[in-house]
């Protein structure tokens, strides 16, 4: 088995190609079956999109119209509010 190129996961990471870096570097399947969810969380909007999967867990990119990362307790509430519909 090969290990991990640090080099070209950090080119990915650099450049925010997460869906890219899970499908092509981590092995990874496109999503099927998995809708894109519109979430109001405490007066702020996000968008959860479905970029990768792999044995039932789905990985999403959040993001919002201002762009701003939100802080760890709005980032707790859009996990729980996630996990209505996606278990893992």
């Amino acid at each position: 088995m090969n290990g991990l190129d640090f080099t070209t996961t950090r080119t990915y990471l650099d450049t925010f190609r997460f869906g890219a870096l899970f499908i092509d570097v981590l092995g990874w399947s496109n999503p099927t079956g998995v809708r894109t969810l519109s979430l109001r969380i405490e007066g702020e909007s996000f968008t959860l999109t479905p970029i990768a999967q792999l044995a039932g867990i789905v990985v999403f990119e959040v993001s919002s119209p201002t762009g701003v990362l939100p802080n760890a307790k709005l980032r707790a509430a859009i996990h729980r509010e996630a996990a209505k519909f996606f278990y893992e």
